[in-house]
């Protein structure tokens, strides 16, 4: 095991608490775990995740996106005036699935998702857990992907138990326009690290940009992916009710609309042994510790 192997380890044991971020082919993502695996669903019929996993805090920025090499098209600048910090739109369900795969192999055509030779579509989609999946961790210490509309749902609005909250801020009030989060018509996003942290860690789970999920929108995804695709969250431009855990939008998985955006799923949870196992891999797939 190489020296700078080691002092990685050594970080995640001395520094219990601490802020742990994925460092990843010259992205750096924060993210939150959240566990309590196998929990009953919402009465939505949405929430059960049989797994733990972590997702990331914040939506994917434009800057993030862009160091993705070969994931989008050029247009994702929707909100130049934020800056590199600023959530990525204009990001297509094929765009998203790229910047996954570059997240896990530094390739946006190796990964969880298989696109066609000619790029222009998904044609195979890896589930979150099972011998698949384990297989690809096994080669990359790490996989990421889009969120199932469950593990979404979770994630913003589980409250432990079965318990589930109307808002991801845990309440059941409408979360403040503009200070806690960014919604009610007006002009545009915000950066993602803007607003009120959530009941589970996670940020701008409430308005922002909408987040494409893994989930068809009639629940049964078919390959190649050419359906509508479900999305959550609301967006800046929409009314506070779109906030709401009962409220889903879908569109064509080629949508690239100026309020649409992404958040990733890290899989799986890491631990002391997994990044051991990762001494061997390129510094790039190497977790960053803050303590």
């Amino acid at each position: 095991m190489n020296k700078k192997a080691t002092s990685v380890i050594m970080a995640v044991v001395l520094c219990a608490g601490a802020s742990i971020a994925d460092l990843r082919y010259g992205i750096s993502m924060d993210f939150t775990s959240i566990g309590d695996a196998g929990n009953a669903a919402d009465s939505t019929g949405y929430g059960a995740v049989g797994y733990s996993y972590r997702i990331s805090t914040m939506e994917v920025s434009l800057g993030q996106f862009l160091a993705a090499v070969g994931a989008g098209d050029g247009d994702e600048d929707e909100w130049s005036a934020q800056g590199s910090t600023g959530a990525a739109s204009m990001v297509s369900f094929l765009e998203a699935a790229k910047f996954c795969n570059y997240m896990t192999s530094g390739d946006v055509t190796v990964g969880a998702y298989t696109i066609s030779e000619s790029g222009g579509q998904v044609t195979g989609v890896m589930s979150h857990d099972g011998l698949a999946i384990e297989a690809l961790v096994s080669t990359y210490g790490q996989v990421y992907v889009m969120p199932t509309e469950d593990e979404w749902y979770k994630a913003a609005y589980y409250s432990g138990g079965d318990a589930y909250s109307l808002y991801a801020n845990g309440t059941s009030t409408l979360p403040v326009k503009g200070v806690d989060a960014n919604y009610g018509s007006v002009a545009s996003a915000w950066t993602v690290d803007s607003g009120a942290v959530e009941q589970n860690g996670t940020y701008n789970m409430m308005g922002n940009v909408w987040e494409w999920t893994e989930s068809a929108a009639d629940g049964s995804l078919g390959l190649p992916v050419g359906e509508q695709i479900a999305f959550r969250g609301g967006a800046y431009n929409n009314v506070g009710t779109f906030l709401a855990s009962g409220q889903r939008a879908s569109d064509y998985n080629t949508l690239e609309h100026q309020a649409v955006g992404v958040r990733v799923v890290a899989i799986p949870e890491p631990a002391v042994a997994g990044l051991i196992s990762l001494a061997g891999i390129s510094a790039l797939a190497i977790r960053r510790i803050f303590c």
